[in-house]
């Protein structure tokens, strides 16, 4: 083998490793945003289950900067959701039409 052929290789290796990378991230992210919004559990506060009518106090730097009551709280928990969902779904359509390009153009030249 030579060392052009090697390169190439190398080159290819990287690719099939990108490409497993940005699918399994992408899965991940749709697998935990749709937990995430199947969830019908008490939302928490820094790791403290909230009740109805409880407030979460954020601080920074010692400093107080808001509050959200339990309800805003499952609110933007749930926004959350739907982000991770999308931006899942982005990534494995991408990988998909990324790696599907790529295997047609692949099998084209050999």
């Amino acid at each position: 083998m030579g060392f052009d052929a090697f390169v190439q290789l190398l080159r290819v290796v990287r690719n099939v490793l990108m490409w497993v990378f940005v699918m399994a991230l992408g899965i991940f992210l749709l697998a935990d945003g749709i937990s995430d919004l199947r969830d019908k559990g008490a939302p928490n506060c820094g790791g403290v289950t909230m009740s109805t009518g409880d407030v979460c106090h954020y601080t920074r730097d010692g400093r107080p900067v808001g509050d959200d009551d339990s309800e805003q709280v499952a609110a933007g928990h749930k926004g959350a959701a739907k982000v991770f969902i999308g931006i899942g779904a982005g990534l494995v359509l991408a990988d998909v039409l990324v790696g599907g390009v790529t295997l047609s153009e692949w099998v084209k030249k050999r």
